[in-house]
């Protein structure tokens, strides 16, 4: 996925999709992107992520991607192949 393609990202944003990217294909969990993206000193609530994750999901939706949720484990990110058929992809 090219990232400047992506219009308006915050420089958080950006961190967040590279390591979707530097971990293609793998389910990342919530605590690796607070531990990695966040600094361990930083207390963050859920809701902070999911906002996060959000506003990332509108932006990356109109290139063909998505990021899934994992129930009670984490995200991974996703390229849509068509209406009825998603795959998980390099990126």
């Amino acid at each position: 996925m090219n990232l400047k393609l992506i219009p308006n990202l915050t420089p958080l944003e950006v961190r967040i999709l590279n390591l979707f990217n530097r971990n293609k294909n793998l389910l990342i969990t919530r605590n690796h992107l607070l531990m990695t993206i966040w600094s361990q000193k930083t207390h963050i609530s859920d809701r902070t992520m999911d906002v996060h994750i959000s506003n990332l999901r509108k932006k990356i939706l109109p290139l063909g991607y998505q990021i899934d949720s994992v129930a009670n484990q984490g995200y991974i990110l996703a390229k849509i192949i068509s209406q009825n058929e998603i795959s998980v992809v390099s990126i």
